[in-house]
């Protein structure tokens, strides 16, 4: 596999750094082009002041000054939204970071949890049958034992093991 990509059970993927490479480059290019077309429009609109200046046409001067401010204030506005981009691209690579890490198994007492981080625990079952991450309640008191029970598909874990379990009931012969 070629570095950059890992397997998970969704086929082959983008790491985090990679893809927030990839994510740069294609707003560089948008960037790019937008800054072009601004730079060409710049050009044209000079052009025409120089023509102008030699004109005795006032309302055309006029017209082309409007143009002159109105390009400048485009200017600023392409670069607040360039700023805004890069805040987001930054933004949106770290939650990806976030969700592409990978959750890890732990054992608390006799019962195995996936955590990503320290976010847990997450049910093992529905992560390792459904690849869901089921984030489970907090334990409760249960015969002596402290007990999860998962929302989703209803298995039992147990932090702590009960303590000296005895029925609820006696048989009697």
């Amino acid at each position: 596999m070629s570095p950059g990509f890992v397997q998970n059970k969704q086929g082959t993927v983008l790491t985090g750094a990679w893809r927030k490479c990839k994510a740069i480059l294609v707003s560089m290019t948008t960037v790019s082009t937008a800054v072009q077309l601004l730079l060409s429009a710049r050009k044209a609109l000079n052009d025409a002041r120089e023509h102008a200046a030699t004109s005795k046409d006032t309302q055309m001067r006029l017209l082309i000054n409007t143009a002159y401010d109105q390009m400048a204030e485009l200017k600023e506005a392409v670069a607040r939204v360039v700023s805004e981009n890069e805040k987001l691209t930054e933004r949106i690579a770290e939650l990806q970071g976030q969700r592409e890490a990978a959750p890890e198994p732990r054992q608390v007492g006799p019962s195995v949890y996936y955590y990503v981080g320290e976010k847990g625990p997450y049910c093992q079952v529905c992560f390792d049958g459904k690849g869901k991450l089921v984030l489970l309640p907090h334990p409760h008191d249960w015969n002596g034992g402290l007990r999860r029970t998962c929302a989703v598909c209803g298995k039992h874990f147990y932090d702590k093991a009960q303590d000296n379990f005895t029925p609820g009931f006696a048989v009697v012969r």
